[in-house]
């Protein structure tokens, strides 16, 4: 970042003292100043904004906030001594004409006296410009901050300073070293706006695979000559057929016929192009080219970016090209040669702007024919040999802009990287010549909210100091805590370090749906030592209540993640070390396997903290709950994602750390009999395992459940296999051997909640210990998504000479699910396979049915009628107290039904529920209950009914108003495959506003009618609520339909949901 402070004074402005002064902006006792804004309107992403005005409001906002003065944007006469002027109006443009030749957003910061009046210019000719300097105006001089989006209680720091003042010289031209800078998928959105928070940009389309924007279905339906002739994969096919990918009627018709090679087309930009050699794909993307420099006509470029993976066209014509060349044209200079004639063409209309587009994928590597001057490549690094790449880039134009994969949710820890971030971005700028950086970012601010400061301020100024940043980020996030949370994030830091140049700059490698994830690979028990001390020394020091939440969120985090880290050093890694200790001693089988249970326990609990914020100060409406409102507010946004587990498919330390404690009881109870199982209590860490081993205790093994698992029937019947397998005989039976990489698979029905054990047989030729000998997975199908840990578990070999060994997985079959999917993979020279079994350890709770009834009765939930929401908002579980379910003042879990209700509208049904206030009477509570699809927490992708009751205690509300009594509403909504069809509003009459409520609610194929009653279930005229259409026709058909039930503060019992017809 060019950063100036000239010291050269203007001789046409009055002489000032050299010496610094203070300038009195605000004060008690003092005129408020006035504050002026440039009147020029912008389009920004699509819209007409007027920006400087929007952040003249935000500057009024926040120094209302800070001096408890009324300062309004506007003209004030001449009372005020001091003006501020937000962006490039008349005034600013005269005597700081230094804005006008801004690189890109840049802004400055400068105070002038004219005529005796004091005059603070701030901003840029950009619209981003004046936000940009406002927020560092307000940052600088009145202490405020911005953390992270969606709370102004913990999420900023808006100080009380009653006295503001600058610098009188004050002058400074702040200007990026990287001119778009997109975190994609970490955003910071000021509340009501559309603009980012402290600096960053949207990218100007860098990046961006612009294909799917510019050729959409209505072209396709118009000119499918347009687009790629290739043989469609399966995977897609059955997701269109599957309607999980939309596409026009006329493809998912195609794909039901069977078709498979055609010319292709769905909405998501991924797994297909168009036809490169088809001119009309020229003039369609130079005028869509043309419109969109119309549209944003600051836009230094537009993008020509393909589409992801893969579909590049086989039509005659395009192999015509490919083979017009001697060796034949590459698929990447088969794109690099569409892009030319656009630019060429564009070039001729607009001269001083470019294309953008993407090396990636196919056409990753450059041609070996020149490109256009006015060609921009951004390329895509995620491998060490991308540098090498770049500098071939380089030699093919002037600027080679990066893509960079910065994930965080695809990890299951903390991945922390300031100084490589500043290496790698120094890099670009110097070597690479790189103006724009993207990068994928997919933050969860518990893990990365660092990244997101040091990112910032790293592509503003490429020789920042990564340590000031860091420092500062504490300071501001940890208060009194920060040395310790300093302490904690350089620890990160230098285990992340240890993985050596240049891998350190590949901030992806490697993912958790990776094959080659290594995520703790680096860890030592002693990190893990310095890491505790760190977070408990925070604990302790944290001085303020907001600082400690935030330090607790962190620390929730951290939890989260040691037990990962301490379950791979303790146990997966030392697997066999671990049960031949178990072995000699039942005291010390006892203590490890208490321990890993303990693991378990925690690593369950704080996954549940870890998606208890998505809101931080109160439960919102459902209609609120979309997407898009979850990734601008949620704390750990990304962890609420209904396939988050999906994400760590490679990573084995789930089945290992399961598969290892049921090991390890199993060698407890080689001393210990029933009844030692039988006292473990509910609330014991060991109780599941306790359940499995009374579960085997005194009955035989069950029956193997894969056919054909011992291959004596000499031939790999039942199995599908993929690759090069035999079966051979060997000793006195049969064996199968595979040559190769060889996948065996075989699928069966299953039962939810079943626990069962898979075991696999085997031994390999001979290679290096570690190297891997073969994998095993289970995955699971059934009505909806059937969600649950990964299963997947690794052989490796030990020595040269390995014989026989058996890898054992455990694993549980998720709600919903009707088959599971079993896959042996082998690896290296030969793999010999004997005695693959699957045998069940303990059944599910059995059918779970079409109606529920609970009574709570017992002290736990009844885990036959309920399971913990398998994905989005969660917290901590509800208790079971004196006959009902209690959901106290705290982030609570969501209780999902076993029993399915697909067939509500058609047969109809009525749900009985009496609810009471919580424990707390001071304080608001809240239930919300639905009749909705999937196992999720609630929220609008859902379809079915969803309602909500609060009781609302009496004194000055979240939004400031005043509530005088106590009262309570009931609000409903109903969706339709995440579209809202209607809602409705009640006002409880008292006495239901203070008491307990009786609700009788009946759902029928075209109404739902609401009763509510003070004394019991009472379904008549005179509590009635009220009736409405629902407009619903069918909300199974994107699940299974389960009662859903959260809340806080509130108690909940007498729960029935049965059929019933009026």
């Amino acid at each position: 970042m060019i950063l100036r402070f000239p010291v050269v004074i203007l001789l046409l402005l009055p002489a000032v003292s050299l010496r610094a002064e203070a300038l009195t902006i605000v004060s008690p006792g003092g005129t408020v100043p006035t504050v002026l804004f440039a009147e020029k309107r912008e389009v920004y992403y699509g819209e007409k904004v007027r920006a400087h005005r929007d952040a003249a409001l935000e500057l009024c906002r926040y120094l209302r906030r800070v001096t408890g003065r009324a300062i309004r944007p506007g003209p004030r006469g001449d009372t005020s001594s001091v003006v501020l002027h937000v962006g490039p109006d008349d005034f600013a443009l005269e005597h700081a004409p230094e804005m006008r030749g801004l690189h890109a957003d840049g802004y400055i910061l400068k105070h002038v006296t004219v005529d005796g009046r004091d005059h603070v210019v701030m901003g840029g000719v950009r619209s981003l410009s004046s936000w940009w300097a406002m927020e560092q105006f307000l940052m600088r001089f009145a202490g405020v901050r911005w953390l992270f989006p969606g709370d102004p209680r913990y999420g900023e720091i808006v100080p009380s300073r009653p006295t503001i003042t600058i610098d009188r010289g004050l002058d400074e031209v702040h200007e990026p070293d990287y001119v778009a800078r997109a975190n994609c998928f970490m955003h910071y959105y000021a509340p009501g706006t559309a603009y980012l928070r402290r600096g960053p940009t949207e990218g100007w389309g860098y990046g961006s695979h612009e294909w799917q924007i510019m050729f959409k279905r209505e072209h396709y339906e118009a000119h499918p000559e347009w687009f790629a002739l290739f043989t469609m994969p399966e995977r897609w096919a059955t997701s269109i057929a599957e309607d999980r990918t939309a596409a026009a009627p006329s493809v998912k018709q195609a794909v039901l016929r069977g078709e498979r090679r055609q010319r292709w087309h769905w909405d998501y930009g991924n797994g297909w192009q168009i036809c490169t050699s088809n001119p009309q794909t020229v003039e369609h993307a130079v005028a869509y080219a043309r419109d969109y420099f119309a549209k944003y006509t600051n836009a230094p470029v537009v993008s020509m970016g393909h589409n992801d993976m893969h579909g590049w066209c086989e039509c005659e014509t395009c192999r015509a090209f490919i083979s017009s060349a001697d060796p034949p044209h590459s698929a990447s200079e088969q794109y690099w040669h569409w892009v030319n004639q656009v630019a060429k063409k564009l070039a001729k209309t607009h001269p001083d702007r470019k294309i953008t587009t993407i090396a990636y994928g196919a056409p990753g590597t450059p041609p070996r024919f020149p490109l256009e001057k006015n060609v921009s490549v951004m390329l895509t690094v995620y491998h060490a040999y991308h540098f090498d790449i770049a500098k071939r880039w380089k030699e093919k134009c002037r600027t080679v802009d990066l893509y960079s994969y910065t994930w965080g949710s695809e990890f299951l820890g903390f991945r922390h990287y300031p100084h490589a971030m500043r290496d790698f971005l120094k890099w670009g700028r110097e070597e690479m010549g790189a103006i724009s950086h993207v990068t994928e970012t997919y933050g969860n601010w518990a893990f990365d909210g660092p990244k997101y400061s040091y990112m910032q301020a790293l592509m503003w100024d490429v020789d920042a100091d990564p340590d000031r940043i860091m420092q500062r980020h504490c300071e501001d996030w940890f208060g009194a805590a920060a040395p310790p949370m300093r302490a904690f994030w350089d620890r990160h830091e230098q285990v992340y370090e240890r993985r050596g140049h240049p891998r350190r700059l590949l901030f992806y490698q490697w993912i958790g749906w990776h094959a080659q994830y290594d995520e703790f690979d680096d860890y030592t028990l002693e990190d893990v030592a310095v890491l505790d001390d760190a977070i408990d020394s925070a604990e302790r020091a944290a001085g303020t209540e907001a600082d400690a939440w935030r330090v607790a969120r962190v620390a929730d985090a951290w939890k989260h993640t040691r037990t990962f880290i301490l379950g791979k050093l303790r146990f997966a890694d030392r697997n066999d070390e671990v049960l031949e200790e178990a072995a000699g001693s039942p005291d010390r089988a006892l203590k490890l396997a208490r321990e890993l249970a303990t693991l378990q326990s925690d690593r369950r609990h704080y996954y549940r903290l870890l998606r208890a914020y998505p809101v931080v100060r109160a439960p919102l409406a459902p209609q609120e709950l979309g997407r898009r409102t979850l990734q601008l507010v949620s704390f750990n946004s990304h962890m609420l994602r209904g396939y988050q587990m999906s994400t760590f498919e490679k990573v084995t330390l789930f089945s290992d750390m399961r598969t290892v404690l049921d090991e390890l009881c199993g060698a407890v109870a080689k001393y210990e009999g029933s009844g030692f199982w039988s006292r473990i209590e509910r609330d014991d860490p060991l109780h599941e395992s306790a359940r499995m081993m009374l579960a085997r205790a005194g009955r035989e093994q069950s029956p193997n459940r894969l056919s054909n698992g011992d291959f004596e029937t000499g031939n790999l019947d039942g199995w599908k296999v993929t690759g090069k397998a035999t079966v051979i005989g060997e000793g006195d039976g049969m064996v199968a051997r595979a040559d190769g990489s060889v996948t065996l698979k075989q699928s069966l029905p299953v039962t939810p909640g079943e626990h069962c054990l898979l075991r696999v047989r085997a031994r390999a030729s001979a290679r290096k210990a570690g190297e891997q000998v073969l994998a095993t997975d289970v995955r699971f199908k059934g009505d909806g998504r059937p969600r649950h840990e990964p299963n997947l578990r690794r052989l490796r070999a030990i020595g040269e000479s390995d014989g026989w060994r058996t890898l054992r997985t455990i694993f549980v079959v998720p709600e919903n699910a009707k088959t599971a999917n079993v896959s042996i993979s082998t690896s290296g020279e030969q793999v010999w396979l004997d005695v693959l079994t699957l045998t069940t350890i303990e059944a599910g709770p059995g059918p779970a049915g079409d109606e529920v009834a609970d009574e709570f009765s017992d002290t736990r939930i009844d885990d036959r009628n309920w399971i913990e929401a398998t994905a989005g908002r969660s917290g901590f579980l509800p208790a079971v107290r004196d006959g009902a379910l209690v959901f106290d003042a705290r982030p609570m879990a969501t209780l999902v039904s076993r029993a399915r209700f697909d067939d509500l509208l058609e047969t109809g049904y009525r749900l009985r529920l009496h609810v009471a206030r919580g424990d707390d009477l001071t304080q608001d509570g809240f239930l919300e209950f639905g009749i909705r699809t999937d196992t999720e927490s609630l929220h609008t992708d859902d379809s079915g009914v969803y309602m909500a009751h609060a009781y609302i205690a009496p004194g000055e509300r979240r939004d400031r108003v005043m509530s005088l009594s106590r009262s309570a509403v009931l609000k409903s909504y109903w969706h339709q495959e995440s579209k809202l069809k209607g809602n409705a509003g009640f006002d409880l009459p008292r006495p239901l506003a203070t008491g307990d409520v009786w609700y009788t609610i009946d759902v029928d194929r075209k109404r739902v009618t609401v009763y509510a009653a003070p004394d019991g279930f009472t379904a008549t005229r005179e509590t009635r609520l009220g009736t409405y259409e629902h407009g619903m026709t069918d909300i199974a058909s994107k699940g299974p339909v389960h009662l859903k039930l959260s809340g806080w503060n509130i108690r909940v019992d007498q729960i029935a949901l049965k059929h019933h017809r009026p």
